[in-house]
């Protein structure tokens, strides 16, 4: 007999909210530091891995970035 625990699910079901459904990451952008007024909101589900990755994507895509060109032949880049 198989017996889940809670991580499992989270790391490795194809659809852990079937399970767990509080197991929803919501990410959003606000239009300043008083938290009013939101520009964009996602509600994130899937497996762990996948809402890492979507977390990080819509941090990237909000992320203001400068480059930094040096001595090296590769830039790099200066996160806000």
């Amino acid at each position: 007999r198989l017996y889940f625990n809670n991580a499992g699910i989270l790391f490795f079901a194809r659809e852990p909210q079937r399970f767990i459904r509080w197991s929803v990451f919501t990410v959003a952008l606000f239009k300043d530091n008083a938290g009013v007024d939101i520009i964009d909101r996602k509600e994130i589900e899937g497996s762990l891995f996948e809402i890492v990755e979507e977390v990080m994507k819509f941090v990237r895509l909000y992320s203001k970035v400068a480059y930094r060109f040096t001595s090296s032949p590769r830039r790099e880049n200066v996160y806000e």
